[in-house]
């Protein structure tokens, strides 16, 4: 619209502009593919960032995925990819190969050769452009990433084979981003805690200029380091199973900036028997306390108990993802839960994870009444003690790491030594007592 009045401006009158603009509001523009026609109004419909654009959008797109998800699974079964949970499901099979999120889509295939995978993804690529086709739709093949993962005799070979010919439609990658942290080949999750930490270390070198400045306040400059900072590098990561070293790693970055962040009120300055001053630098407790914020591991542990809570409120929506953490998929041997909702110990990581962050409920008063009634039928809390799941506040778990003591009646907190040396003057510390021995000592 402003493009055309623009150039109204250069050719048309002055006149009639105005005749102009008008029949510009009351046309109409015919559509066609072909088998239907459909009339436009300009500047009607929808845009990429408006609102409802995701509901229109996805209304004829999600039936027809649905439908190559369903030719695909006939024409190609893929029974190491469908998981089995009999406390959830029953004796219902999910698949688990397929996901969607908007106009991106990800796929699991299964291949015995390079060769075999190739025929395998331009079969689906080809199921997919037909029914996408109906609703004039069409995928951009050039921008597919696949990661391969290659076991057994010869994946070496394998795995050279398809990235020296470049056998598979689109680009052959090492690791890749999708709905979450980067994606590698093996599995590992050191690509993505390399990038956080280098995006962190980025963003506390931008906000420098903002946050020595003397008229910053501490609440602003705490602010912004939590924003930029602490959310570069645990943001989403609640998803993933990290070791200790993982943890300390992110920890202490967090901690390095925030001493100082601090500036100077990270240390101590103490006054020794012999006049030379020592600085002692505080605990990470202290640091914690002062940024407001809890130790990585435990503040992962809080979002992904959050994040189980909105799961449970919903069952049936999120099946698939608790299929894929407590089922049995086709390609293991041993379950990861019982018919009664209990973790085994041949579970995977992130069934033993969860198990792990809900024994740790017991630090909290509604925690521990909830473990109480589950006992070791932990996966209960997505059937029958759902109501009391969601009731608990997950954030009363940060005061475990700092908890806060009231004191008794008549308790008097002691006068700390360094603040007492700090008060005195240099001439008590010289051993002249006081001042005015001093003046009569230098007038003698």
């Amino acid at each position: 619209m402003f493009k055309m009045l623009s150039a109204l401006d250069s050719v048309a009158r002055l006149e009639d502009r105005q005749l102009w603009e008008q029949r510009y509001r009351e046309a109409l523009v015919r559509v066609s593919d072909g088998r239907a026609e459909a009339d436009f109004r300009p500047r009607s419909g929808t845009m990429q960032g408006d609102g409802p654009s995701a509901e229109l959008f996805l209304e004829p797109y999600h039936p027809q995925l649905d439908k190559w998800a369903q030719a695909t699974a006939i024409n190609d079964p893929r029974i190491f990819l469908v998981a089995k949970c009999v406390f959830l499901c029953g004796e219902a099979e999910q698949d688990l190969s397929l996901s969607s999120f908007a106009d991106d889509v990800g796929r699991i295939s299964l291949g015995t050769t390079p060769e075999d995978l190739r025929l395998s993804l331009e079969a689906a690529n080809a199921g997919l452009d037909r029914h996408l086709w109906d609703i004039g739709l069409v995928q951009n093949v050039d921008k597919q990433e696949h990661v391969l993962f290659f076991g057994g005799k010869n994946s070496a070979g394998c795995l050279r084979s398809v990235y020296s010919a470049s056998l598979l439609p689109g680009r052959t990658v090492p690791s890749a981003r999708y709905l979450g942290a980067q994606v590698q080949y093996s599995g590992k999750i050191h690509t993505e805690i390399d990038k956080r930490l280098q995006i962190a270390k980025r963003n506390w070198a931008k906000m420098g200029p903002f946050l020595f400045r003397s008229f910053s306040s501490k609440r602003g400059k705490i602010l912004v380091y939590v924003a930029l900072v602490h959310s570069a590098l645990v943001s989403g990561l609640e998803f993933q199973v990290l070791d200790a070293g993982k943890y300390q790693q992110l920890s202490s970055l967090v901690l390095k900036h925030g001493r100082k962040l601090m500036q100077g009120k990270a240390c101590s300055k103490q006054v020794m028997p012999d006049a030379t001053i020592k600085y002692i630098s505080c605990t990470s407790k202290a640091v914690w306390r002062w940024l407001g914020l809890c130790p990585v591991d435990l503040e992962l542990q809080i979002r992904r108990l959050v994040w189980y809570q909105q799961l449970a409120k919903d069952v049936q929506k999120h099946i698939c993802v608790l299929m894929a953490i407590f089922g049995r998929l086709g390609c293991e041997t041993c379950d990861t839960a019982d018919a009664a909702g209990r973790i085994l110990q041949t579970a995977n990581p992130w069934a033993k994870q969860f198990l792990a962050n809900i024994q740790c409920l017991q630090k909290i008063d509604a925690g521990q009444a909830l473990l109480d009634l589950l006992g070791d039928r932990v996966l209960l809390v997505f059937t029958d003690f759902l109501p009391e799941f969601l009731a608990i506040d997950m954030s009363e778990l940060r005061r475990t790491f700092d908890p806060i003591c009231i004191p008794p009646p008549g308790w008097v907190e002691p006068e700390s030594p360094i603040a007492a040396v700090e008060s005195t003057s240099f001439f008590d510390i010289a051993g002249f007592g006081s001042t005015q021995k001093f003046r009569q000592r230098w007038l003698t």
